[in-house]
């Protein structure tokens, strides 16, 4: 019989630097799990990613703050994290989380926390990690189905407000193989004539994976061109990455790779290209 999960609570980190403006940016999380008497935190360590947030701001600020913030935590978890000699438990359930509430109750600092939230879990240190993925990584907005469909939201928007029409998720093959494409609009009466329009993103982290995806679909194109479909009536709309120049010279090649498979290929942000190639029969 499996064991019951445990109910853990859970605070975001905050870096604050201006109370002014209230902005902030999600550095870290901490996680109490009182029936296990497990406090754990974890705290954002990569600089950039907060210069990024507020360029302006002296990065010696964030290191410093960072550096007695983690102390003050590492005390907390020495304090929480005791056991009597006899391998009892310290804390009753309900100490352990009141100490947590304590510890993360509204504070004037430029490290704050955010509201409590709870989350049952097998294991504190893997919701932990989860949790810390989620809300400071972000790792679902690095998923491929996440950040096309956002680009498909975008390009619908940007055909919305051209008074383009018609444009619907469909596929493009035959019976024996078809390619799905999100924005996709038929001719009436015009066999074999359409309009596909597929966002691309190429903004990976890992310069493997730009390749991996883009490859994907080369694949599928060659596909369609066995099947004598007409690519010039294909658009990929292309994210490029913006942080790293390894990255970006990856993508560019891919980029120039899927152009000379015989599809129209741009960037997402040239919407008057994509407009042009939508509006046309």
């Amino acid at each position: 019989m499996n064991a019951p999960k445990m109910a853990c609570n859970y605070a975001i980190i905050r870096f604050l630097p201006y109370i002014e403006t209230e902005e902030f940016v999600n550095v870290g999380l901490v996680l109490a799990c009182p029936t296990a008497q497990f406090f754990g935190f974890r705290l954002e360590t990569q600089r950039s990613r907060v210069n990024g947030f507020f360029p302006e701001l002296n990065k010696n600020i964030f290191v410093q703050g960072r550096t007695h913030f983690r102390a003050e935590m590492e005390r907390v978890r020495l304090f929480l994290d005791r056991t009597s000699n006899d391998g009892v438990l310290t804390f009753a359930a309900q100490e352990f989380n009141r100490a947590f509430l304590d510890v993360v109750k509204q504070r004037e600092s430029i490290f704050r926390f955010s509201g409590v939230g709870t989350r049952l879990a097998d294991d504190p240190e893997e919701a932990l990690d989860q949790l810390f993925e989620y809300y400071v990584e972000r790792q679902f907005a690095q998923r491929k189905e996440y950040q096309e469909t956002e680009m498909v939201n975008q390009l619908r928007g940007d055909l919305r407000r051209a008074k383009i029409l018609g444009y619907r998720s469909g596929r493009v093959g035959n019976e024996r193989y078809e390619v799905h494409f999100p924005l996709l609009r038929r001719h009436e009466g015009a066999q074999g004539e359409f309009r596909a329009i597929k966002p691309l993103d190429l903004a990976k982290k890992d310069p493997t994976d730009i390749t991996v995806h883009a490859d994907e679909w080369l694949a599928k194109i060659n596909h369609l061109k066995k099947m004598e479909v007409d690519l010039n009536r294909v658009l990929f709309a292309v994210q490029m990455p913006r942080e790293s120049l390894t990255n970006l010279q990856v993508a560019e090649e891919m980029f120039g790779l899927i152009q000379a498979s015989g599809v129209r290929v741009t960037h997402v942000d040239e919407t008057g290209i994509i407009s042009d190639f939508a509006r046309a029969v």
